[in-house]
């Protein structure tokens, strides 16, 4: 799929592919793999950190997901490497009991060459083309959300102020690349709740996302904003829309 990361259903990854066959009988070809407590290394130096490819993040990671499984398949001639088959826990049922609660599958392919930050992660969200992590840094206030697009992944950088994550600055880092530079200048808390009692610009929110337009009337100060633009996060699931929600946060505390 010409290196896209996307989801696709368990049928069409194995057409045309024959799963393996043993001697032995086997209970199943799919194994789903419970959270389980590893040590997860962090390779600051400085201000800079290496990108490793997802699978192996996901593996050092995975404890910290607890809706999120992933299911070990094996399939003639694939790499289990080059693709995680993840199973998630559907909207909605993440308050039921793990034994009770509906799941669904999602596959991301090419992970063995899309790259992410070596930094703990603290969330993952899977949509139907993609995802998005919330990664954070150690001993800083700084977090750092990571779009999947096609070619590498968006990060953006923020902070985090009574619950909310506000973005300040963001960059596109190309799979090629080897490592993601942290060194940015990270908003005072002080000059952010300054900021946040201002009276909004309207023209200014408008041109960077214009599906506030029918709303801005009624929002007043940059904190008010802030609250209607996050609570749009929460109704989409493709990374570009998020993004521009993302952008549009930016344009206020850059």
């Amino acid at each position: 799929m010409n290196g896209n990361t996307s989801q696709e259903t368990l049928a069409d990854m194995i057409k045309s592919q024959s799963v393996r066959r043993e001697e032995r009988p086997r209970p199943t070809d799919l194994t789903e793999e419970a959270p389980q407590d590893i040590e997860v290394p962090s390779e600051e130096e400085g201000t800079t950190v290496r990108m490793i490819p997802l699978v192996e993040w996901f593996d050092q990671n995975r404890q910290h997901f607890s809706n999120l499984r992933r299911v070990r398949m094996e399939v003639s001639g694939i790499d289990p490497n080059k693709f995680l088959l993840l199973s998630a826990i559907k909207p909605g049922q993440i308050n039921k009991a793990e034994s009770e609660a509906e799941r669904e599958l999602f596959l991301l392919k090419d992970t063995d060459r899309l790259k992410v930050p070596n930094i703990p992660g603290r969330h993952m969200h899977l949509f139907p083309k993609g995802y998005m992590i919330t990664f954070s840094v150690a001993s800083s206030d700084l977090w750092i959300k990571g779009y999947s697009i096609p070619t590498g992944l968006h990060v953006i950088f923020c902070v985090l102020h009574n619950n909310q994550y506000l973005p300040f600055f963001g960059k596109k880092v190309h799979r090629s690349e080897n490592t993601l530079d942290l060194g940015v200048d990270i908003p005072r808390i002080d000059d952010i709740q300054e900021i946040l009692r201002t009276t909004a610009n309207a023209d200014l929110l408008v041109a960077k996302y214009h599906q506030i337009e029918k709303a801005i009337n009624n929002l007043n100060t940059y904190q008010e904003v802030v609250n209607w633009l996050i609570s749009r996060q929460m109704s989409f699931v493709d990374s570009a829309h998020l993004i521009q929600l993302d952008e549009a946060l930016i344009s206020i505390f850059s």
